[in-house]
């Protein structure tokens, strides 16, 4: 399936996928665009020597031949795809052959000494010039010197026309630096995608280590403890109930430190969600603004906004290709709005267990696209 594909709206592509499909579909229409030149010229331009009607026949279906085999390679080509495609092994070598061939028949016939057959000769050399190096010769071996040989001959042979034969490597040019330019818009777009990945997983790590370094070294502690009990018991040993009373209190002091830890990573407040959700956006490459005071929301919203604010920032970065995200802070109101929305939003877990929370403050939580805008609005009671 490709980027084309009539069930695949626009905006359902990165910004990779859309460059990709522009550009390709540009290529193609170059192609198109030159062939169809070239046979108008043959059938409807009067010139001073008209070839043989055989030859301006080979002329037109050559032409034809030429734009269907350059817009299927380009179509065909893995650089402009957004999705795999089957594929197709012998397209390019077939359309190297007829590309070789126009071009090398179009240089016998111009050099043939008879003026018709010359003239039939040329819209063939013409086509070459224009189709071959924007879609066939750049995915070529040695395209550089097999463009520089065929544009020395081109040029010997055209004369007083040597300047058309600068077509070859400036169209060779414009099809490489188009691929090289896709090449590098999608791996911006997947850079983005795993910093945005990378951001969630320094989270895990933090409390991941956060939980080990507070919790790891009092449950080797008390398993030490343990051991240490159950020999005593073994033994019917006095000491049996100072270690399982030292267990007990180590146990309650465990359980109360991984309660600060959970805790402190559950518990959000909002001058300091703000100013993570700007740092995590902004080193994602999305401008974020705050509008208004953090101060002014007051209780018993303050808390459910702070929740808010880091999960919409968590959202635009997992499920939308924004670049820019305007946070709004009012008295008892809280919106965080995105755009880049390029596909159905679906249900959102973690902006439902917001709504959640927002309930026993009497507070409301509405979600609202428009388009590729996305907002949410969270609303204390009135």
């Amino acid at each position: 399936m490709g980027a084309v594909n009539p069930f695949r709206t626009w905006r359902t592509l990165g910004g990779g996928a859309k460059l990709a499909v522009y550009t390709r579909l540009s290529l193609d229409a170059m192609v198109v665009f030159f062939g169809l030149y070239v046979v108008v010229v043959v059938m409807f331009v009067d010139t001073d020597v008209t070839p043989p009607v055989w030859l301006s026949t080979v002329d037109i279906v050559a032409s034809l031949l030429l734009i269907a085999v350059g817009v299927a390679v380009l179509e065909f080509r893995p650089e402009f795809s957004t999705a795999p495609r089957r594929a197709v092994p012998w397209l390019l070598p077939a359309a190297t052959v007829l590309g070789a061939s126009c071009w090398l028949a179009g240089i016998l016939l111009t050099l043939s000494g008879n003026d018709e057959v010359s003239a039939g000769g040329a819209p063939l050399v013409v086509m070459s010039l224009f189709v071959v190096p924007l879609a066939v010769l750049p995915w070529l071996p040695y395209h550089w010197p097999v463009a520089a040989a065929a544009t020395v001959v081109t040029a010997l042979v055209l004369g007083g026309n040597w300047w058309m034969a600068l077509f070859i490597p400036f169209f060779l040019m414009t099809t490489l630096l188009s691929a090289w330019t896709v090449s590098v818009a999608r791996q911006l777009d997947r850079a983005r995608i795993t910093e945005s990945a990378l951001q969630v997983s320094e989270e895990r790590l933090r409390f991941a280590q956060e939980l080990h370094d507070t919790v790891g070294q009092r449950l080797a502690a008390m398993s030490v403890k343990t051991e240490l009990a159950r020999a005593l018991a073994a033994r019917g040993d006095d000491r049996l109930d100072a270690e399982l009373a030292d267990l007990q209190s180590l146990t309650r002091t465990t359980v109360a430190e991984m309660h600060d830890v959970v805790e402190g990573y559950r518990t959000a407040d909002l001058a300091t969600e703000l100013r993570s959700a700007r740092d995590l956006l902004t080193s994602a490459g999305v401008a974020c603004t705050v509008e208004g005071d953090p101060a002014t929301v007051g209780e018993p919203l303050d808390e459910v906004a702070a929740w808010l604010v880091r999960e919409a920032a968590t959202n635009v970065i997992r499920h939308s290709e924004a670049t820019r995200v305007r946070i709004t802070l009012a008295p008892d109101m809280v919106a965080v709005a995105n755009d880049g929305v390029v596909r159905d939003i679906g249900r959102l877990s973690g902006l439902a267990g917001i709504r959640r929370r927002a309930e026993p403050a009497g507070a409301s939580l509405v979600a609202e696209r428009d388009g590729d805008r996305f907002t949410v609005t969270l609303t204390g009671a009135s």
